[in-house]
């Protein structure tokens, strides 16, 4: 990676090691380096070029060419989802394409930057994994999904204040933008199932079903719901993204999870966090059998380093050992792993700005 992201890194290193200097306490340093880590984040997505990501440039197409052809012409854009069509055409009468790139990733963007900045335990251990959590360069790519996504973010507060209406409005709103949102559904009873170890054979169920019927399942009914038009646009995602590193990444993070929490000292939203962070590593299983099952999962994995950060604050007393190792190697390896070892499989490298 280019310079930029390494100042995407290094400011809220800086910021929070200020922070400790002024004898700020924990939770102050945390907010004080999420805060900046994803103003530079959010600068660089709504700056970018539109070399930057390799769907941009087809995004902008579709919003130059919408007022002459008609909202619904898009190849890639269906009938199905007229909410990113209405977001298109309100933007267009306010201004160009830049102005597009910059509302679209202030969406997709801000919703998780103001989870992370309300709900996170620790600011290391989730700026971290958000570089390799395929979100980072995602944003910069998949522009009507990364909309979704935000929004998709938005609904965990009416399910963390129990209002299913408000809940199902915003999952519909979301599916109006990307309908493969419609699995955001599963967000709110699974944030309150009592999930035991009862719950691991149908878990195994689900798996050896999904093998066993994978042609029915993902060629006949996801990938009509999520896309099939430009299915060959994802087959990054069973290769050079490493996705078989992360199944093994989000399959070990569950087992951790699960052993190192303290039920006793867990409240609800640790407990709803751990859930979410069960389902995204049970999900990314499925990836290297189909691509589409990463776009799906691109819903959960923004709760998985919350869920961890929460674990590891209520970890059980034999574990804290384990724990103040993980919380030092875990920010590092992954920072280590961002620069020098991960792909660019949507060609967020080398990154320019639009006044460049």
């Amino acid at each position: 990676m280019l310079s930029c992201y390494w100042f995407v890194i290094a400011a809220p290193v800086a910021a929070y090691a200020l922070a400790w200097a002024a004898n700020k306490n924990k939770p102050t340093r945390d907010k004080f380096a999420i805060a900046v880590f994803f103003l530079t984040y959010i600068g660089c997505v709504c700056l970018r070029d539109l070399s930057v990501g390799v769907d941009t440039i087809n995004y902008v197409r579709y919003f130059r060419s919408g007022p002459v052809l008609g909202w619904d012409h898009g190849y890639y854009y269906g009938k199905s989802e007229p909410g990113f069509h209405l977001l298109c055409a309100i933007i267009s009468l306010i201004g160009n394409e830049r102005l597009f790139l910059i509302i679209c990733g202030l969406l997709a963007v801000l919703p998780i930057a103001i989870l992370y900045f309300k709900e996170s335990e620790s600011a290391p251990l989730c700026c971290s994994f958000f570089l390799i959590s395929l979100l980072f360069e995602f944003l910069f790519s998949g522009v009507r999904q990364g909309v979704a996504v935000g929004i998709g973010v938005i609904s965990f507060y009416f399910v963390k204040k129990k209002k299913l209406i408000p809940f199902l409005f915003t999952v519909g709103l979301a599916t109006s933008i990307h309908s493969s949102a419609i699995v955001l559904v599963i967000l709110y009873p699974l944030f309150y199932a009592k999930i035991t170890q009862k719950w691991i054979p149908v878990a195994l169920l689900i798996i050896g079903a999904a093998y066993a019927f994978k042609d029915t399942i993902f060629n006949t009914i996801l990938l009509p719901m999520f896309g099939g038009d430009y299915l060959s646009g994802y087959e990054y995602l069973t290769g050079a993204s490493d996705q078989g590193a992360l199944s093994a990444l989000f399959l070990l993070f569950a087992i951790y999870s699960c052993i190192m929490l303290d039920s006793d000292r867990a409240d609800a939203v640790t407990l709803g966090f751990r859930n979410i962070l069960l389902l995204a590593a049970l999900v990314h299983i499925f990836t290297a059998l189909h691509p589409v099952v990463c776009r799906l999962n691109y819903y959960f994995i923004p709760f998985i380093p919350l869920a961890l950060s929460r674990v590891n604050n209520r970890v059980r007393a034999l574990f804290k050992p384990i724990e103040q190792i993980a919380s030092f190697v875990l920010p590092v390896y992954f920072v280590t792993y961002f620069l020098f070892a991960k792909g660019d499989s949507l060609h967020i490298a080398p990154y320019l700005t639009f006044f460049m």
